[in-house]
């Protein structure tokens, strides 16, 4: 046992053994809580994935069985796993479930950690708040589902196996049907009551901080509640509508003409539009809105790409609207415009994480790491704008279409002065002059190569944004990037030439590179160059 592991074993017997932490010795508070979040924190930071996996499943089991025995929650257990969910995030063991997470499964979709706009994204941190309005709506299910979900994890349904731990499958799924029916049943209850935040809640939401204005903070709750009372009725209640709705878009995305097969659109418009029936039976017209808008995000989110579920929404439109006017965002449902929100929404999210991207390139234009960065993420806005904007849904006057607009001017410029130069800069570096000057040197030699490999990376981010989806607009200036680079690259090639027959070779390392990297910029013109060396080499030695 490293002292790792002797660390570890003492984090779990001060705060998880049950029987050591099933009363703390001080009244709770967020300062002691942060500090036992940050001391576990900094005791795994530098632990293995298997020591970790150790840990959280120790940490998990020990808050089950003292579930189990003692009839209540370990919250001390709760505090350490939020101080090592980063690591958790990062090496995903296999987890020990809960009830919460196996009631939250329906929406994890909607679920973020960090900062995000779109309008039914839920922070991670609302669930606690959300988990104890349950808990006090329906004490005495979640006991029962909590006894049964410790002797199953406990007893002899668990199995470890190295860093995975495993259930019986329809045990666990029996049991995770019954959570979700039963927070859905106590957040309908809440709201439908006018749930105020009073007590221990009013304190937690206070200390969570998960709005900027802290006066409103029981409305946004109040929000987040009807948001997840909506998803988890849409995903209970349309569940198998959205398994095969899900499939189908799947299939569609795999057959290169799905946008011609106008009888799959039919189908799949049919279809949700049976699921939407299904969805409002019984509701009235406001709660079965949102539903329909729930399922639609959540489906939209679960796929890999939504683009066939955009384009039947739209023709869904078309026909509702009696086919007499082109269908457009601004004209349809309200289930609909949640829908195309949502990606509008997330189109700004990756766009501003490019943005952010490209303004390091502006203020280290000689970084390559920091171009290469940057390219990646524009040319996946580029990808997502192209597929939202290729469907033809967006109204061209409307509000969805200028933030677009407004998204698309705003990384063109960027990409116009600052990435697309910084990318040319390095395709062209290992032309540089001093590296002849100084190519005696090993260490040079070695710095050659890498700002050889850095240029080819270059030539390819610069073939991805001229030839991939063009979202943005900008494939000519990578298109022009290249073919002023490829220029160079055949001055060089000749040089090269002429050089050889003059008698004055360059060196190995130059001649690989500028063969190398004029061959990525256009296949075969670097076999050209070097067979025109070699004939230069031929009559060279045939004169000697």
């Amino acid at each position: 046992m490293t002292w790792l592991d002797r660390i570890a074993d003492k984090l779990l017997f001060d705060f998880a053994v049950p029987g050591r932490s099933r009363k703390r010795e001080t009244p709770p508070s967020p300062d002691r809580d942060r500090q036992m979040q940050e001391a576990a924190y900094a005791m795994l930071a530098a632990a293995n994935p298997q020591t970790i996996a150790r840990v959280s499943v120790a940490l998990e089991t020990a808050k089950l069985e003292f579930t189990r025995t003692a009839g209540a929650r370990d919250c001390s257990v709760d505090v350490l796993l939020g101080g090592i969910r980063p690591l958790l995030q990062q090496h995903r063991p296999g987890r020990v479930p809960s009830l919460a997470r196996l009631a939250w499964i329906p929406v994890e979709p909607l679920l973020t950690s960090g900062s995000d706009a779109r309008p039914w994204s839920i922070h991670r941190g609302w669930l606690r708040p959300a988990w104890l309005v349950v808990s006090q709506q329906a004490p005495d299910a979640l006991a029962e589902l909590g006894t049964q979900l410790a002797e199953l994890a406990t007893g002899q349904g668990g199995t470890r196996l190295g860093r995975k731990f495993a259930l019986p499958e329809e045990r666990l799924g029996n049991i995770a049907r019954a959570a979700q029916d039963v927070a859905l049943g106590a957040i309908e209850s809440a709201v439908a009551s006018g749930f105020e935040t009073t007590g221990p809640i009013a304190a937690m939401l206070r200390d969570l901080k998960l709005t900027r204005d802290a006066a409103r903070v029981n409305e946004a709750f109040s929000r987040i509640l009807q948001q997840l009372a909506s998803s988890l009725a849409a995903r209970i209640r349309g569940e198998d509508a959205f398994l095969a709705l899900g499939l189908a878009v799947e299939d569609m995305l795999t057959r290169p003409g799905w946008r011609d097969r106008t009888d799959l659109i039919d189908e799949l418009q049919h279809d949700y539009g049976s699921t939407v029936r299904l969805l409002g039976r019984g509701r009235g017209q406001a709660e079965a809105e949102d539903t329909a808008a729930a399922f639609l995000v959540l489906l939209g989110r679960s796929v890999t790409l939504p683009w066939p579920l955009l384009e039947a929404m739209r023709r869904r439109t078309y026909l509702m609207q009696g086919a007499e006017k082109r269908p457009v965002d601004t004209r349809t449902t309200a289930d609909v415009a949640a829908f195309v929100d949502d990606l509008v929404a997330q189109a700004e999210r990756i766009g501003a994480s490019a943005i952010s991207t490209l303004d390091v390139v502006t203020n280290r234009p000689g970084d390559p790491g920091a171009a290469f960065s940057a390219a990646r993420a524009t040319a996946a806005v580029s990808a997502w704008l192209h597929g939202l904007l290729s469907v033809g849904f967006l109204d061209v006057s409307g509000p969805r279409h200028r933030r677009i607009g407004e998204l698309r001017d705003a990384l063109a410029s960027r990409m116009e002065n600052a990435l697309i130069p910084s990318l040319r800069a390095v395709v062209g570096s290992p032309l540089a002059a001093e590296w002849d000057e100084r190519s005696g040197n090993p260490d040079v030699l070695q710095a050659w190569g890498v700002a050889t490999a850095a240029a080819l990376h270059a030539v390819e981010h610069l073939q991805n944004l001229a030839n991939g989806a063009d979202g943005l607009r900008c494939s000519g200036l990578a298109a022009k990037a290249m073919k002023e680079s490829l220029q160079l690259y055949c001055v060089a090639g000749e040089n090269l030439v002429s050089g050889t027959r003059a008698g004055r070779p360059a060196r190995p390392e130059r001649v690989n590179a500028v063969l190398r990297i004029a061959n990525a910029l256009s296949p075969g013109m670097g076999s050209s160059f070097r067979r025109r060396l070699d004939n230069s080499n031929m009559v060279e030695r045939a004169a000697v």
